[in-house]
């Protein structure tokens, strides 16, 4: 293929084909051998194409090859892939082939072969149905981001057609750093037989009207937190849509180093799951402010295997907690939702009990929740009562805070700060494309599930739900709240002085007997 020195792109035979122009990062592409290769690159950087250019080389110069190329949902596979397929085709001057129905595939004269799968399956019991009885010596997926990782896993396992270069591409938008994708393609301290290789829009500018770079530079202008996704092609925080706290959530006004309030409860919040399980800590004045204290999400964790991590940063970071009010994603109490005996709220019931947890009556925790949580419209009206927090200032401080350091991920055998729920306030956690219909709120729109965002967002919700009784409070009803917290906070100081005098007066356990003595008795009932 041409140079971007303005030659006209030829094919393999030397015939000139078309007005097409490869730089040396797409020519890079084209030459790679590795088994396993990944491309990641900006927006109008020319990747898919790229690599279906090479696809489409293979399948000329290996007669009797066969490739498969992939998207996650069938409209995606034929409504762009095919089709951008069929145009490189088109444009390197090469018939695209014969459309064989029965096997999904095009059929080329030399007999290489081209099968068009779609990954996601209806089949529950066959999660990998699509891929399942392929024999290929190349595999592409594009948009592997959406792709689930034990999928991408059946699907390299495909690559088995003897007698040819066998290889993997994928080209994934660019991912945060604790993606799947990106512990497997790290971007140094590359792994043998592994390639990561990045695009940029200005790699692409010899293909591009100067005008087309201009207007993205000015979306993205320098300083942008998208900008090194969206132009440089770097790896960071990358999404799509709208934000559910668009306009709500500010980092240089919402991020404080908060100390807990030693007289109000420590409201925990969990959302459950083996991928990534997750628990929030926050405090609610009824006055009207809500401080989120840290939280930590697990990944690939039974629940057994969390809540010792869930337990070891409680005590770290709120040793001094008045006590504890928790709640939790209402699946939990649905049998075998760990795959385990047992229901995830009565395993999370029996740790408090077994590790000492009291309620303010001094009885053992039990968590509570609300069945239809989950519901669209809960949750709906659980963020907006959360962004109204954000945009509100209470007794001259904000009425929302979040601590910007106690955020963990945590795996089996590695723990580490991660932002996710910060990022996921800020531009991660996306409404959906398409809006809901309600006979009480007319049109409204639900945050996506996005199975990485979602959890820690969804433990707010639960908590907000369960715990957040009112709006901000301002003026005399915030100071006559304030004056009543106050009042109860010398009642039970005094509660829990006569308490602990009485445990320390020896004559009161004990009673009197016939004849004036004392008789000792035993404490706890026995």
């Amino acid at each position: 293929m041409s140079s971007a020195t303005g030659q006209a792109a030829r094919d393999w035979t030397g015939s000139k084909v078309v007005e097409v122009k490869l730089g040396p990062v797409h020519r890079e592409i084209i030459r790679a051998t590795e088994r396993f290769v990944d491309v990641e690159g900006a927006l109008r950087s020319a990747k898919t194409w790229t690599i279906l250019i090479k696809i489409r080389r293979s399948l000329e110069e290996h007669p009797g090859i066969r490739w498969a190329i992939a998207r996650w949902t069938e409209g995606d596979l034929n409504q762009k892939l095919v089709p951008d397929y069929r145009n490189v085709c088109g444009l390197m001057g090469l018939p695209f082939g014969t459309w064989n129905a029965k096997e999904s595939c095009y059929d080329l004269d030399n007999g290489s072969r081209l099968y068009c799968v779609h990954l996601k399956t209806s089949q529950r019991d066959n999660r990998y149905a699509t891929v399942r009885g392929l024999t290929v010596a190349g595999f592409y997926i594009d948009q592997l981001e959406e792709i689930p990782e034990d999928v991408y896993n059946e699907a390299a396992l495909r690559l088995s057609q003897p007698g040819f270069p066998q290889q993997m591409v994928v080209s994934p938008n660019p991912v945060p750093d604790n993606h799947w994708i990106a512990k497997r393609w790290p971007t140094t301290a590359q792994k043998p037989d592994h390639r990561y290789i990045r695009l940029t829009i200005w790699d692409n500018k010899h293909n591009l009207d100067a005008s087309t770079i201009r207007a993205a530079e000015a979306l993205y202008p320098e300083g942008h937190p998208q900008r090194g996704i969206k132009i440089e092609g770097k790896r960071g925080l990358n999404v799509e849509g709208t934000p559910v706290y668009n306009g709500a959530f500010m980092r240089a006004r919402h991020l404080r180093t908060l100390a807990i309030d030693p007289n109000l409860p420590l409201l925990e919040a969990y959302d459950y799951g083996f991928h990534h399980p997750c628990v929030l800590w926050y405090q609610y004045a009824p006055w009207g402010w809500v401080r989120v204290l840290g939280g930590v999400m697990g990944s690939d964790m039974h629940l057994d295997a969390f809540l010792p991590v869930v337990e070891r940063y409680r005590n770290l970071w709120f040793p001094h907690r008045l006590r504890i009010d928790a709640t939790c994603d209402p699946a939990g109490g649905n049998e075998n939702a760990q795959g385990i005996r047992g229901t995830p709220v009565t395993i999370l019931n029996d740790w408090f009990y077994q590790h000492g947890e009291m309620d303010d009556a001094g009885k053992p925790i039990n968590v509570r929740f609300l069945s239809d949580a989950n519901r669209p419209e809960r949750r709906n009206a659980s963020n907006q009562t959360l962004a109204t927090y954000m945009r509100h200032r209470v007794n001259g401080d904000e009425a929302f805070l979040v601590d910007p350091d106690r955020w963990i991920l945590a795996e089996l055998n590695d723990e580490r700060f991660d932002s996710w729920f910060i990022d996921g306030l800020d531009v991660g956690y996306v409404l959906e494309a398409d809006a809901r219909h309600s006979g009480s709120l007319g049109t409204f729109y639900v945050a996506k599930k996005d199975g990485w965002f979602e959890h820690g967002q969804n433990c707010m919700e639960y908590g907000v739900q369960m715990f957040v009784k009112d709006l901000p409070l301002n003026g005399e009803r915030a100071a006559k709240v304030v004056l009543q917290h106050e009042k109860s906070i010398v009642g039970q100081q005094a509660r829990a002085l006569r308490a602990a005098q009485k445990d320390r007066e020896p004559d009161e356990q004990r009673g009197r007997i016939r004849g004036g003595g004392f008789r000792r008795q035993r404490l706890g009932g026995y």
